[in-house]
């Protein structure tokens, strides 16, 4: 009975845990706003959108982190 509660936990108690502890970025964040010189300011009306590749480090296809 004993190795049978053991392995139950194991079974439950490891993807309960990935679960829990898992990083889970959010929708939209703030951030810093940096001023180059000689840029253009943007109006607080205006709307500005991101592009964001995730490129892996330049690692290829066969190589996964």
């Amino acid at each position: 009975m004993v190795v049978l509660t053991v392995i139950l936990i194991i079974f439950l108690g490891i993807p309960a845990a990935l679960l829990a502890f898992a990083y889970y970025p959010k929708n939209e964040q703030d951030e810093a706003v940096v001023k180059m010189r000689n840029a253009a300011l943007l109006s607080k009306t205006q709307t500005a959108k991101i592009l964001c590749y995730n490129v892996q480090f330049m690692a290829g296809k066969d190589y996964v982190f």
